[in-house]
């Protein structure tokens, strides 16, 4: 006994009519006879008296069809409750470094709430290496962590870059020292990513993580 039988059977009984039936279920009106008779034949009762053109239900038929729309009814309901559901299917694990987490995250995770209100999203801190290797072996669905980022395993998204400024005390001797030039000290940029595995499907909505915040990459098993 199958679910699109008993579809068929509430179809019919609803309808009165098997062309009618057919017709609401998009299927020709002898697939929809024969389906019928296989549900009569493994319940052994006649479901519906054929009286003309009009289909009645059997006592049994009754009997059977008020059952089978709590079961419909049922299936429908667990159905929409797994969909609605945040923790089933919808649930990301996010990781990413100390110095980034507290200020550019909550931003995102706001936005989230908003644009995604039953995604469920899980934060992980940690440093830059654990995050690469929890990301490559599948712990985390993605990681925003400060290049470089050489691991083959990973696919990597340059999110955004800042500068990065060293303030000396004007004068110092490190203004002068040639192991330090001053274009290398005076202004450099800082990229970082978002890694993450090509397989996994991406966030919808992740360039909100594009801010004026710190510049990182996000990264992902490849």
């Amino acid at each position: 006994m199958e679910l699109y039988q008993l579809r068929y059977f509430v179809a019919v009984a609803d309808n009165g009519n098997f062309t009618r039936a057919s017709e609401q279920c998009n299927i020709s009106q002898p697939s929809l006879s024969q389906q019928i008779k296989s549900l009569e034949s493994e319940l052994g009762h006649k479901l519906f008296h054929r009286l003309g053109r009009r289909a009645v239900p059997t006592e049994a038929g009754q009997i059977f069809l008020e059952r089978v729309r709590r079961i419909i009814l049922a299936v429908e309901d667990a159905s929409k409750e797994l969909r609605d559901s945040p923790t089933l299917e919808r649930r990301i694990k996010v990781g990413a470094v100390p110095t980034l987490a507290p200020y550019l995250l909550p931003l995102v995770l706001e936005r989230c709430r908003v644009l995604h209100p039953n995604l469920l999203v899980h934060i992980h801190e940690d440093f830059r290496p654990d995050l690469i290797r929890g990301v490559a072996e599948g712990d985390l669905d993605l990681a925003i962590i400060p290049q470089p980022i050489k691991d083959p395993r990973l696919s990597v998204e340059v999110l955004y870059c800042e500068p990065l400024l060293l303030v000396l005390e004007r004068g110092t001797h490190w203004q002068r020292s040639p192991r330090l030039p001053r274009a290398t000290w005076l202004k450099r940029a800082s990229c970082s990513s978002a890694i993450r595995a090509p397989s996994r499907p991406r966030l919808s909505g992740s360039a909100a993580l594009t801010t004026s915040s710190p510049s990182w990459h996000t990264v992902a098993p490849r």
